[in-house]
């Protein structure tokens, strides 16, 4: 008989699911602060689709990815010395390491898609002011399908700073 997934959940982890969901609105936050500085990229996998869509140039991409992957390692220096706990990623039990990864680039797929239809695109025509609405929509429903699973980090470098600092690789 199917049991799902989320009735099983404590109350605890409810509230920490509900908690990642709600990080949609900070995401749209910041990626309408930083839209007029770098176009909103705070992840390598939507840069490389700019690059790819030939939207920034090589030299822009690579600076924008210096800035992101250094920006993930300061974020996890701070949050492993604010709250002494290593940082990092895991799979749940049950869940092998190449499961994670087939899950984690679907996802990451799903954010660089919509960010692409909504913000970049140029025939996206009147869209584009709802990108930073979509994105985190995207975000959010990403969190609540790989969150259970793998921590749904959906950025490479929002997965390399803790994996560097925390040694886990």
């Amino acid at each position: 008989m199917y049991k799902s997934f989320w009735l099983n959940l404590s109350p605890l982890s409810s509230l920490f699911l509900l908690e990642k969901a709600l990080s949609l609105l900070l995401v749209r936050v910041i990626i309408l602060v930083f839209i007029n500085i770098s176009g909103g990229h705070v992840n390598p996998a939507v840069t490389f689709g700019s690059l790819v869509g030939g939207r920034i140039s090589v030299i822009r991409a690579v600076y924008y990815w210096v800035a992101q992957l250094l920006g993930s390692i300061v974020a996890a220096l701070l949050v492993e010395a604010c709250h002494q706990w290593h940082v990092g990623f895991h799979v749940q039990s049950g869940v092998g390491e190449v499961h994670g990864l087939l899950l984690e680039m679907a996802l990451t797929f799903g954010v660089v898609y919509t960010v692409y239809a909504t913000a970049l695109d140029p025939k996206r025509g009147s869209l584009g002011i709802i990108a930073p609405l979509a994105i985190g929509f995207i975000v959010g429903a990403n969190i609540l399908v790989g969150g259970p699973f793998d921590g749904a980090s959906m950025n490479p470098a929002r997965a390399f700073g803790p994996a560097l600092i925390g040694w886990r690789w």
